[in-house]
């Protein structure tokens, strides 16, 4: 099995570009309700930008695809230590609930706040992942 580089960064340019102009399509098309013009085009979008990613995985060699595997469940322990020793604690004892719907633009409906919450499980896992990738990567240029 060939690995082709420009294969892979080539379908995670496009699937980012995809992701990128999902969320400029709302703003430049007017609309409003799930069967929008903004809306199907949004999804539409989204879903063409995360399957280009997931082709990429072909593009890569087998012990590429270890290494991702393990980089996805390392980074996720890590993202999950996060919610439970940081964001958890915050939320239900402090103001942590008020200061992640600021940080996402408030949030005054239960949809809202229900968005703030997958941000808030999405994000720690993607951090944690990007974090042992690269310690990952810093260990292989060290070596």
């Amino acid at each position: 099995m060939h690995y082709s580089r420009r294969n892979f960064w080539l379908l995670c340019g496009l699937g980012m570009a995809a992701i990128i102009a999902a969320h400029l399509l709302p703003h430049a098309v007017r609309g409003e309700g799930a069967w929008s013009l903004p809306a199907i085009g949004f999804g539409g979008l989204m879903l063409l930008g995360v399957g280009l990613f997931g082709i990429s995985y072909g593009a890569m060699d087998d012990i590429q695809r270890q290494n991702m595997k393990s980089d996805w469940y390392w980074g996720s322990v890590l993202g999950l230590c996060a919610l439970c020793g940081v964001v958890f604690p915050a939320v239900l004892f402090g103001s942590g609930l008020e200061s992640i719907a600021g940080f996402f633009h408030g949030a005054e409906t239960p949809k809202e706040y229900f968005f703030c919450g997958i941000m808030v499980m999405m994000g720690p896992f993607g951090l944690g992942y990007l974090l042992v990738y690269l310690f990952r990567r810093l260990r292989e240029i060290k070596s």
